[in-house]
C-alpha cells in the first residue's frame, strides 16, 4: 500500500495476557516492531523488488567469525494452511495460504552475504564478528536451513502479538515443530550436553504464510520474539523453552512484497541477545526513534527501496551488550556467547581534550563511555552516527541529506529494564536541538545530534543538560564538539 502522509506510523498494541506464550523479554511481555519513520517528503515506494531466487549455497564462514566470532545455527520453519475448514465461518482472507517466493529465495535472503541480505548487514553491524548459519535438516534442499509444513485449517490470523483470533498460538507453532521434527535432530545441537538448547546453540524462527499485521497485512501474524510453555519434546528438547532458547517469527508478506530483513534482524536481536525495545514501549512517545534497529530504524531503507531493506544499525549500547550481558543480568540464561563484544566503548574519567570518534561504518569505529561518579550503572555513552552502509536508511527515515553524522549522547540507565518509562528510559538519546523523540512529534532529525553547526556544549547548565535522573548534577561537561564529520572531536571536563 502507498503511504499518502509524511510520517506514519501504526500504533503498537497493548500488552497480552500470557498462557500458553510466555515473553523472553522485561515483565514477560512481548513486543513488536513499529511501522515509523516515512521520509519528511511523504514519498514512499511502491515498487518490487526482484528476489535473489538463485540456488543456494551455504554461506562462507569469515575467519573474523570462525576465529572468535560469533556463529548461530538457525532453523527456518515455513508455516503454511491448507484451508481445510468451511469458508462459511472464516471468509475468504483466511483460506488456503502458501509461499509467494520458494525457499530458495528466503534462504538466500536469510543467510546470504551478498548486499541486501541478513549476513551482509550483521557482517556490517558485528565489524566482522557474528552471522546466522543454516541448521542441518532433509527437507527439500538438504541444509538450506529451510522446511515447509502445512498445518491443517485456514489462517488463523493472529491479530495481536502471541494471539490468533483470540486464542493462544502456541498450539500452532507445536503443531509446525510436529511437522519439522522428523527432517532435523534438534538433540545434535546440545554442544554443551546440559539437556537444553540455548540462544547460540540453536535458533528457531516461524515465517508464516500470509501478511505480517505490523503493517496491517491481513490474514496475518505479528512479528515477535518469545518462548513456547509446553511439554512437549522433540528428540527429548522442549524447542523454543522458555529461559533457554525461544523463537522468533514474522509473517511472509509485508505490503506487495516479501519481508525485508529490517523486521527479521530486530527481531533476532530480542531472540539471540535479549535486547529489549527501544522505542517507547508506553506509546507515549518514540523512545529512540529512528536512530536504531531496535526503535523504528528496523525500517530504514535507501531511495527506491521497501521499508526495512536497509535497516539502521544497532545503537552502541546494543553492541556493547551483544556478549549476552543482557540476558545474563536479566533472564538468566547462560547461553555461551564467547565473549563476543561488537564494540567496547572506551571509558573517560579524567578531563580529556580533543577526543575523537570515528564514525558507525569508519573501520575505526569507536564508543566512548562516561561514568556518573557513584553508579555504574547510569552513564552517558556517546558514538559519532555514521551515514554509510546500511547507516544509510537512516538519512530517509529522517529526512536527511545523504550525510547524516553527528555525534549521539546516549544517557543509560541499567537499573531499568526497557523503555515502558519515558520519564526515566534505559536508553535516552540526549537531543541537542528539535526535541520531540520524548512527545512522539517525531522520530529524529538531524539536528538531535551533537555538531558544530548546531549545538556544540552538553553541561549541567545547558538544555539538555548532563544532571542524573534523579536531577543532581553530574559535573560533567562535553563540549567544542567539531564539525559533523566521519571523525568528530570533543572535550571533557568533571
Amino acid at each position: 500500500m502507498a503511504f499518502s502522509l509524511k510520517r506514519f506510523t501504526f500504533i503498537i498494541f497493548l500488552m497480552f495476557l500470557i498462557s500458553a506464550i510466555n515473553s523472553c523479554h522485561y515483565d514477560q511481555v512481548e513486543e513488536f516492531a513499529i511501522v515509523t519513520g516515512i521520509a519528511e517528503d511523504g514519498t514512499e515506494s511502491n515498487i518490487l523488488v526482484q528476489e535473489d531466487c538463485t540456488t543456494f549455497s551455504a554461506p562462507s564462514i569469515p575467519s573474523t567469525v570462525s576465529s572468535g566470532g560469533l556463529k548461530i545455527n538457525l532453523v527456518i520453519i515455513q508455516i503454511t494452511f491448507d484451508g481445510s475448514v468451511n469458508q462459511e465461518s472464516y471468509g475468504d482472507p483466511f483460506a488456503y495460504q502458501s509461499f509467494v517466493s520458494e525457499s530458495n529465495c528466503w534462504a538466500n535472503k536469510i543467510f546470504g552475504n551478498d548486499s541486501g541480505q541478513l549476513n551482509d548487514f550483521w557482517q556490517e553491524v558485528s565489524y566482522g564478528k557474528f552471522m546466522v548459519y543454516p541448521a542441518d535438516e532433509t527437507h527439500g534442499t538438504s541444509n538450506d536451513g529451510i522446511i515447509t509444513v502445512s498445518l491443517s485449517g485456514n489462517h488463523p490470523n493472529f491479530v495481536v502479538p502471541g494471539k490468533a483470533n483470540g486464542k493462544d498460538a502456541a498450539p500452532w507453532f507445536v503443531d509446525a515443530l510436529s511437522k519439522a521434527d522428523p527432517y532435523i535432530d534438534f538433540s545434535s545441537y546440545d554442544e554443551d550436553s546440559d539437556g537444553h538448547l540455548s540462544k547460540t546453540e540453536l535458533q528457531v524462527m516461524f515465517i508464516v504464510a500470509g501478511g505480517e499485521s505490523a503493517v496491517g497485512g491481513v490474514p496475518g501474524i505479528w512479528a515477535h520474539a518469545s518462548c513456547l510453555i509446553t511439554n512437549e519434546t522433540f528428540d527429548g528438547y522442549k524447542i523454543g523453552e522458555c529461559g533457554y532458547q525461544g523463537y522468533s517469527t514474522f509473517g511472509e508478506r509485508q505490503w506487495n512484497h516479501d519481508a525485508t530483513i529490517g523486521i527479521i534482524a530486530h527481531e533476532l536481536g530480542h531472540a539471540i541477545f535479549c535486547y529489549p525495545d527501544l522505542y517507547d514501549t508506553s506509546s507515549t512517545g518514540a523512545g529512540i526513534g529512528s536512530f536504531g534497529l531496535m526503535s523504528s530504524g528496523s525500517w530504514g531503507r535507501k531511495q527506491g527501496e521497501n521499508p526495512g531493506a536497509s535497516p539502521v544499525h544497532l545503537i552502541a549500547w546494543n553492541k556493547y551488550k551483544s556478549d549476552g550481558s543482557w540476558c545474563y543480568n536479566w533472564y538468566g540464561n547462560t547461553a555461551n556467547y564467547n565473549g563476543v563484544i561488537f564494540e567496547k566503548p572506551d571509558n573517560i574519567s579524567s578531563n580529556s581534550s580533543s577526543v575523537t570518534l570515528y564514525h558507525t561504518t569508519h573501520s575505526n569505529f569507536n564508543t566512548k563511555i562516561i561514568n556518573i561518579s557513584g553508579d555504574n550503572e547510569e552513564y552517558f555513552m556517546l558514538e559519532n552516527i555514521g551515514h554509510d552502509g546500511y547507516q544509510s536508511g537512516l538519512d530517509y527515515l529522517i529526512g536527511g541529506n545523504d550525510n547524516t553524522s553527528g555525534i549521539a549522547i546516549w544517557h543509560i540507565d541499567e537499573n531499568q529494564s526497557g523503555n515502558s518509562n519515558f520519564t526515566h528510559k534505559l536508553v535516552d538519546l540526549e537531543e541537542a536541538s528539535n526535541a520531540g523523540l520524548d512527545l512522539g512529534s517525531h522520530n529524529g532529525k538531524q539536528t538531535s545530534l551533537f555538531f558544530n553547526g548546531n549545538k556544540t556544549e552538553f553541561s549541567d547548565s545547558t538544555n539538555p543538560n548532563s544532571k542524573t535522573y534523579l536531577g543532581n548534577s553530574s559535573g560533567i561537561t562535553i563540549n567544542n564538539i567539531s564539525v559533523a564529520g566521519d571523525s568528530m572531536t570533543f572535550d571533557v571536563s568533571f
